[in-house]
């Protein structure tokens, strides 16, 4: 094939659309994402036409409607990662593969056993081949993951233990967090196995500790270098429902989290009562009470922005997008992002007063790398 010199990849938290009209959840940033010969986003939860609900589950919001792949494809994806926390709350969670595949959207990290489950996704354009893998650290239920003749998603299992260092009543204890040997080591013979298949290595992983800012569990710095050193050239995290810091290793970005991007949720006030009465007339007795322990964020209902039901720091997010020439990523730079009230994530200059907030937090988050963004017009820069 023709060599392309020059590609566009770009690439977005997660991606959970559920409301009448989904297509509008892209209005803003559809002609950004389908203008990059690449897309990527995690796509959190299912799409299932049965969504039998697991049944010692109890309850999930993860279900999308089994034709949101059509949805996805005209808003720009050509990837996208299933491998997540919720992806086997139903069922019948296989069905979103096919589902997506049926609108051309490939995806990864999850399969009816572990080795279709680990199988990469590459994606050749113009001789440039660009490889992605998919795993998932976080398991809602011991089923989660995939293992030999069973489904799930890609394991990357962690463990955790915790010391009290202070005596003062309430004081949090610390916790020390270490990734499964085993597969931290499948995971990095996949990366090997991968690497002179393609030019480029995306790698892609569910983890993290959600709604709590700026901290880190130890396991993911450890990962996240092993990762890179391996020969990945690009991790892109989600899961914490806000952007996580940015690290630079070895001249390879690490997006710790993402954020969230189109994230309908209606964990206060469900769905059918916003639309029965009205976001400002729903009746008090219909709003659920988000009670959070320590260090997490509550989630303040907020009749104004009905179907984004989390923290307002959630509303800060990014759309990421690197450079990639001569088969190597150049430069990596960072669009910032606002979710508005409609639920919707709209570009936002980084003059404006929501787009500094976004780079102030994303540099607050950044700290601990001495990373600190610089701004070239509309753009920050991560990598120059």
């Amino acid at each position: 094939m023709m060599n392309k010199k020059k590609i566009n990849l770009v690439a977005v938290g997660d991606v959970h659309p559920d409301r009448p009209n989904p297509e509008e959840c892209f209005d803003l940033t559809r002609s950004i994402l389908s203008a990059a010969d690449i897309a990527f986003g995690q796509f959190e939860g299912v799409c299932s036409e049965k969504a039998t609900l697991v049944p010692h589950l109890g309850r999930s919001l993860a279900v999308m409607d089994p034709e949101i792949g059509a949805t996805l494809k005209k808003a720009g994806f050509t990837v996208m990662s299933y491998s997540g926390n919720h992806t086997m709350d139903y069922v019948d969670f296989l069905d979103t593969g096919d589902n997506l595949n049926r609108y051309g959207i490939i995806n990864m990290g999850v399969g009816k056993d572990i080795e279709e489950a680990r199988k990469p996704a590459i994606i050749d354009i113009g001789g440039t081949r660009v490889g992605f893998l998919a795993v998932n650290a976080v398991d809602n239920l011991p089923h989660f993951h995939a293992d030999i003749g069973r489904p799930g998603t890609v394991p990357l299992k962690v463990r955790t233990t915790f010391e009290q260092i202070d005596k003062q009543p309430g004081i949090p204890p610390i916790s020390y967090t270490t990734a499964n040997e085993e597969d931290l080591h499948n995971l990095l013979e996949d990366i090997k196995k991968l690497r002179p298949q393609v030019d480029v290595i995306v790698w892609s992983i569910h983890w993290g500790l959600h709604l709590m800012p700026v901290v880190l569990a130890d396991y993911e710095l450890a990962v996240g270098h092993a990762v890179i050193d391996a020969g990945a050239d690009l991790i892109l995290g989600h899961h914490p429902h806000l952007m996580k810091g940015i690290e630079i290793y070895k001249g390879k970005a690490i997006f710790y989290s993402m954020g969230n991007f189109v994230f309908d949720q209606y964990s206060l006030v469900a769905r059918k009562d916003i639309e029965k009465y009205g976001a400002h007339h729903v009746p008090a007795e219909k709003i659920k009470k988000k009670f959070a322990p320590q260090a997490i964020l509550p989630r303040p209902w907020n009749p104004d922005c009905p179907r984004f039901q989390w923290p307002p720091v959630s509303r800060k997010s990014m759309i990421i997008k690197c450079a990639i020439e001569d088969k190597t990523i150049k430069k990596v730079t960072l669009l910032p992002v606002y979710v508005n009230d409609n639920g919707v994530p709209e570009p936002v200059s980084p003059s404006s007063e929501k787009g500094k907030g976004v780079i102030e937090f994303l540099n607050e988050s950044s700290l601990q790398f001495d990373l600190k963004l610089t701004v070239e017009g509309e753009e920050a820069v991560v990598i120059k």
